[in-house]
């Protein structure tokens, strides 16, 4: 039977660099390491990764596509003071169905809900 694996890569547009490496390592506390110039890497506490290519916007979904595609969960402690410093932040939430988990957006990038 598939698990699912611990890598993610993401192609943002290279406008957002800022605030995603905010949002993983000052929010959600990743390690950040950079391989090369448009690449970053966040290293989560159970050895998963976020690989993300910073790219032209012209080769990068826009925000509205990013919402159509795959959304991704984290595991945070504390889901509800991990939303709060997702907002203070200014990263944007998501209105969705489910009541139970608060959904956010990646700055240029995909959806992701919290979970515990």
């Amino acid at each position: 039977m598939a698990r699912f694996g611990t890598n993610l890569k993401l192609n943002i547009a290279s406008e957002h660099r800022a605030r995603v490496h905010a949002l993983f390592v000052d929010v959600l506390g990743a390690t950040a390491v950079q391989p090369r110039p448009d690449l970053e890497q966040f290293k989560t506490e159970d050895g998963g990764s976020v690989g993300v290519f910073y790219v032209a916007a012209a080769e990068a979904l826009s925000p509205a596509d990013q919402r159509k595609g795959t959304w991704l969960e984290f595991r945070v402690e504390d889901p509800e003071a991990t939303g709060r410093g997702l907002e203070a932040s200014g990263v944007e939430r998501v209105a969705y169905e489910d009541k139970t988990h608060g959904y956010f957006q990646v700055p240029g990038g995909p959806v992701f809900r919290l979970a515990k």
